[in-house]
């Protein structure tokens, strides 16, 4: 019985450390897409704010004329 029982916690070891290994390489590759996406959400705020800046100065120009 006591052999049994250290092959099932030999067992459960090594698939803790498969699970555990697994989990921080999908960590990793969350990481990495936040970093992405955060970067992709700046870019897109400061086109927009390019884009309203610009039509706010045509508006200008419109209206001064």
């Amino acid at each position: 019985k006591i052999d049994h029982l250290e092959d099932t916690l030999f067992m459960l070891i090594r698939a803790l450390k498969k699970d555990n290994s697994e989990l921080k390489e999908l960590n990793k590759s969350l990481s990495d897409l936040l970093c992405l996406i955060e970067k992709e959400v700046k870019d897109l705020k400061a086109n927009k704010i390019k884009t309203l800046k610009t039509e706010l100065k045509d508006l200008k120009k419109l209206f001064n004329n």
